[in-house]
């Protein structure tokens, strides 16, 4: 179940992947959110991908890249990641959006988001995450 919410008068999502996730999840997801978001003022996405593990190839990469241009061309992304599998999906979409970065920490995710807040209210925020997508 993929767990999120929104942040900053809803300028900030945050979105936490479960431990294992598919391709057509992740693109359910997306639209999903977009739908939702017509109306806000979404300005930043921080996806806690740390001890994820996506079910699908990398080959199949290419359909979530088409979808994030769909739904979220522009919007800076930051991936918080832990291992090598999760740098090496993350940076397939960071090579193909500058808007996309990948860190290993919650400082330096605070740092690129240019977010007001400190690591235990950012580890909090992602811990109490109230909305559910499944």
């Amino acid at each position: 179940m993929i767990r999120y919410d929104f942040f900053e008068e809803d300028t900030l999502i945050i979105v936490q992947y479960p431990e294992i996730i598919e391709k057509d999840q992740i693109i359910s997801f997306m639209e999903f959110v977009y739908h939702r978001i017509q109306n806000k003022k979404l300005k930043k996405i921080l996806i806690d991908f740390r001890n994820c593990k996506p079910n699908f190839g990398i080959g199949n990469l290419g359909e979530i890249k088409n979808a994030r241009v769909k739904f979220y061309d522009g919007l800076p992304t930051v991936y918080l990641v832990t291992n090598s599998i999760e740098t090496a999906y993350t940076l397939y979409f960071a090579e193909h959006f500058n808007q996309i970065k990948i860190c290993s920490t919650i400082d330096f995710a605070i740092k690129l988001l240019d977010l007001n807040t400190s690591n235990k209210e950012l580890e909090e925020m992602i811990g109490t995450l109230s909305k559910q997508f499944k």
